[in-house]
């Protein structure tokens, strides 16, 4: 079993999939990396991004200097067409969202995909291959954990396969750190019928490990109600994400307004604002570290 997770809080410059050369066994840090990378760009290969900021003037380059970034390309056609039927209902499989299956309805600027981003040798990322992917990756199970990113990346990563079913599972858990149905950690997948791929996406809100106190503040994470998945923490859920081959963890777009959600007398902002760090780093902490102990 091979165990790569980390947080983030921003889209790495990758979205072609031709690097995943690693034996999922070996795992290799440099290997993964670049794996993770080219995973979590797959949705802005695909103009399915709407998280990300769309290619610009502050953000793209016109290929004459020699930093990197996103180069317009009039030639590069879409991945995959969304006036098809088939294309929107394995969308809606998917995501589980209408909105991220049209769009430009969702605020997106059109014709994303005809960016591609060239490294800072001017030469362009290699293009994912599905072929490729189904090699090195056949007959494995890979687990997506992470806000709205993460599901879009899930999404993308389906479109691109095409052949596979979807499945609705629930990440097992316990009552030992919070009540199940207060915790916000829906799960979908999907199987590749051509290699016996596994993928599964589960949602990762904010959380917290403990009840804060100073003075007379108080930080209580239990509050926020939707979008609380700190029963992730649990040690049912912790044994079935190690049961993957392969777990990337991303997290922090649900942290960013939890001041302002939780803001109270006994919480007031600037001393939210202030713990709010403390909460993220001992909560990533300590998923990542348990998450760790029980795989390779």
């Amino acid at each position: 079993m091979c165990h790569l997770a980390f947080a983030t809080h921003r889209w790495l410059p990758v979205q072609h999939l031709d690097h995943a050369d690693a034996s999922p066994r070996s795992c290799p840090w440099s290997h993964w990396l670049i794996f993770w990378k080219i995973i979590a760009l797959l949705p802005a290969a695909n103009g399915i991004e709407p998280h990300s900021t769309p290619p610009g003037p502050s953000n793209s380059r016109s290929g004459a200097d020699s930093t990197s970034g996103w180069v317009f390309h009039a030639t590069n056609k879409a991945r995959y067409d969304f006036h098809e039927n088939d294309t929107v209902k394995l969308c809606m499989a998917l995501s589980g969202f209408e909105k991220e299956c049209n769009p430009l309805s969702y605020g997106c600027a059109a014709g994303l995909w005809q960016y591609t981003w060239m490294k800072d040798d001017g030469s362009p990322l290699r293009k994912f291959n599905t072929e490729r992917f189904r090699q090195h990756m056949a007959n494995k199970r890979i687990m997506l954990v992470g806000s709205s990113m993460s599901r879009q990346q899930f999404v993308a990563l389906g479109l691109r396969l095409k052949a596979v079913d979807v499945f609705f599972w629930r990440l097992p858990t316990d009552s030992s750190i919070i009540p199940v149905h207060n915790c916000t950690i829906e799960t979908r997948c999907f199987k590749d019928r051509m290699a016996n791929i596994t993928v599964c996406r589960t949602f990762l809100g904010s959380m917290a490990i403990k009840i804060y106190t100073n003075g007379s503040y108080t930080f209580n994470h239990a509050l926020r109600g939707h979008g609380d998945s700190s029963c992730i923490l649990s040690p049912t859920s912790l044994q079935a994400l190690a049961s993957f081959d392969l777990v990337l963890i991303q997290s922090v777009m649900w942290w960013g307004r939890l001041p302002h959600i939780l803001t109270s007398l006994e919480s007031p902002l600037p001393w939210l604002n202030e713990m709010i760090v403390h909460v993220y780093q001992d909560a990533m902490s300590t998923l990542l570290a348990r998450v760790g102990n029980l795989t390779r």
